[in-house]
């Protein structure tokens, strides 16, 4: 190995050792609003305007917060002249692969059982075909919330090609992110008719949705030094915006895309600016996948035969499911983390 390529390493090493805290901060919020949109389903129906707020607050940014976050960390950690390919999928396939395997056969082995002794009328393993099973495994059926590892496993697959590019110019880099938001825009419904008989194809699809969050992480990192300089101005001037095109320019396309982009730069630079060092969100944000495989469906449908016949209030109902949820999930994930072999099938 050349003093160059040891140089690199060790650039890279010693990025890797620095916990970015801010990260950890918005995917904590993140995970909670995700955690929030599954106890929707188990709780009873919103009344209009709290549906359409809720609807947006916790719907607009939550998964792409953690599609942004990748692009941002792979941005951060790669943008030196050493990269291996092979190592960074191999490791990709540990972090996310394995637990997305392990929490199907899991998920699924559960729904079986419950739909065999009738726990579950709706019957989407029992008396169907090997293939049939598959597809609703692949489609996320099992468990809803699976469908994400396996899409940023392929967007983590294209890093050949991105890792070329986080040393480009911000031109280039903006050029791509405005072209994923088209080819998104664009051809997201003849891909839909195209591709969805396909085995897998949720997650596909989501893949293709989050690329343009990906990149816009990226975009992020190179004018990072400019945006935590000023991160106050920006999630200031970000949230009015947000406002004003609420107000304005809801009902069209572009207006839709901008205010979801003002939230997301909000949210990050409003956090980089007031919390961005070690706290309670970032110890949360640091076991966020933990949280993510555990709390959903089990858990929640646990809570559904409790908490919805003790409180009547949609709005409470959800965040009491929500927080209980948050709280069973997150102590669990603590406590397996503690176990040396079980830490393996939460990627860590």
């Amino acid at each position: 190995m050349t003093p160059d390529s040891i140089k690199a390493r060790t650039a890279i090493e010693n990025r890797k050792a620095q916990r970015l805290y801010y990260l950890d901060n918005i995917r904590a919020i993140a995970i909670f609003m995700v955690v929030c949109i599954h106890a929707t389903a188990y709780t009873h129906k919103f009344d209009e305007p709290l549906a359409a707020a809720l609807d947006f607050i916790i719907f607009t940014i939550s998964v792409p917060v953690f599609f942004f976050a990748d692009g941002f960390l792979f941005a951060r950690l790669y943008k030196h002249k050493y990269f291996s390919y092979s190592d960074y999928i191999v490791k990709s396939s540990k972090r996310l692969l394995i637990p997305w395997l392990a929490f199907n056969i899991l998920y699924t082995a559960l729904r079986y059982f419950a739909e065999y002794y009738n726990f579950l009328s709706d019957k989407i393993l029992v008396k169907h075909s090997t293939s049939e099973i598959i597809t609703a495994i692949y489609g996320s059926l099992t468990a809803p919330q699976l469908y994400f590892l396996f899409s940023l496993f392929l967007i983590r697959l294209l890093s050949a090609f991105t890792n070329r590019l986080i040393t480009k110019s911000g031109v280039t880099l903006a050029l791509l992110f405005l072209l994923c938001i088209f080819l998104y825009r664009g051809f997201d419904d003849l891909l839909i008719d195209y591709f969805h008989t396909l085995i897998g194809y949720r997650s596909i699809h989501a893949a293709f949705w989050g690329l343009q969050y990906y990149f816009f992480g990226i975009i992020i990192e190179r004018y990072f030094k400019t945006v935590s300089e000023y991160a106050l101005l920006f999630a200031g001037s970000s949230f009015v915006s947000m406002l004003i095109l609420l107000f304005y320019f809801n009902d069209t396309t572009i207006g839709r895309i901008l205010i979801q982009y003002c939230y997301l730069t909000g949210l990050f630079t409003l956090i980089l600016s007031i919390a961005a060092q070690k706290n309670f969100l970032s110890y949360i944000g640091k076991n966020t996948m933990g949280i993510y495989l555990l709390h959903n469906p089990v858990l929640l449908k646990g809570l559904f035969f409790i908490i919805p016949v003790l409180i009547v209030n949609p709005f409470l109902s959800c965040m009491t499911m929500s927080i209980l949820a948050f709280a069973i999930s997150l102590s669990a994930t603590v406590i397996i983390l503690k176990i040396p072999y079980c830490r393996f099938f939460l990627g860590a």
